[in-house]
């Protein structure tokens, strides 16, 4: 099978404002990383798979020993670099613009295959564009009625089997509720539905990050460490760690004792401040200002 890359794409030298805040984030070496990325779409034509193995084997040739890869790529995909849903649809980095300049790279080519479900542009005007999946679409009709004849004929039987499918998992149910036992709700989760609605993406990279911090912090203390990132507004993995990792140094364990910690912190930065300004090499200069106010 054809391989259906190309050998090059086009980087604009005024880098936009969505590269530029990826650059801010985590500076040049996740520009190379967002580089390394696009280099592996063109390669690949206009979308590459980006699954749990692919963010793995990624960050052990790009990135060795850091989860760099996968949080460039997070927040790429939460800046709109890439679909964020091709991404949770598919499990791919792709977008419109890419698609559009892949595909006019590809114009002269006599014939290029698409798949007509990652598309995010109208490819009418590529005439050598083949969309994969069309002629399956068609030819799956007759097979279609072949089944609801199937369906019909064994309606009754299947409407029993989901009545006793609901009685055995409304039983389960009233079992787990008696004894309770959450069934989903657990820290994890928690933890990663306040990163989502912090704005994150919760990716496997990201559960097993919770898992770690779990296995050093009290739930209570990551929900914080998030909440602190979305408001400073960087919401990442990265971010949280460095506020982890200030905690464990300062040996904090409950929210309480960050709190003061923090307001600690703010008082001694305003009092250097007030000494620096108003008391420079510990001249008093509201009781020199009264003494020539005395002496004049």
């Amino acid at each position: 099978m054809r391989n259906e890359g190309v050998p090059y794409f086009p980087v604009y030298c005024k880098a936009d404002v969505k590269t530029n805040l990826i650059t801010a984030e985590f500076g040049m070496a996740g520009f190379g990383v967002l580089m390394q990325l696009l280099t592996t779409i063109y390669s690949n034509g206009y979308y590459c798979s980006w699954t749990d193995d692919d963010i793995l084997m990624s960050q052990t040739l790009w990135t060795p020993g850091t989860t760099l890869t996968a949080d460039v790529a997070e927040a790429a995909i939460r800046r709109g670099i890439f679909s964020e849903e091709m991404y949770k649809k598919y499990k791919i980095l792709t977008s419109a613009e890419i698609q559009t300049q892949y595909f006019e790279i590809v114009r002269r080519r006599k014939n290029v295959n698409a798949d007509k479900r990652f598309l995010l542009i109208d490819i009418s005007k590529f005439k050598n564009v083949s969309i994969i999946g069309e002629n399956v679409d068609i030819s799956s009709e007759n097979d279609d009625i072949f089944e609801q004849r199937k369906v019909k004929e064994s309606r009754v039987k299947e409407s029993k089997e989901e009545e006793n499918i609901f009685f055995t998992a409304a039983a389960a149910e009233k079992t787990a509720s008696s004894q309770n036992t959450p069934v989903t709700d657990t820290a994890e989760t928690r933890i990663c539905k306040e990163y989502k609605k912090a704005g994150g993406i919760v990716t496997e990279g990201v559960r097993n990050r919770v898992r770690e911090w779990l296995d050093a912090h009290s739930e209570d203390v990551i929900c914080y460490a998030v909440k602190e990132a979305e408001d400073c507004g960087h919401c990442n993995l990265r971010y949280i760690d460095s506020i982890l990792d200030r905690v464990r140094r300062e040996r904090l364990t409950t929210v309480e004792q960050i709190r003061y910690a923090a307001l600690r912190r703010k008082r001694k930065r305003f009092s250097d401040k007030d000494a620096s300004i108003y008391q420079p090499n510990g001249t008093d200069y509201a009781d020199l200002e009264r003494r020539m106010n005395e002496k004049y």
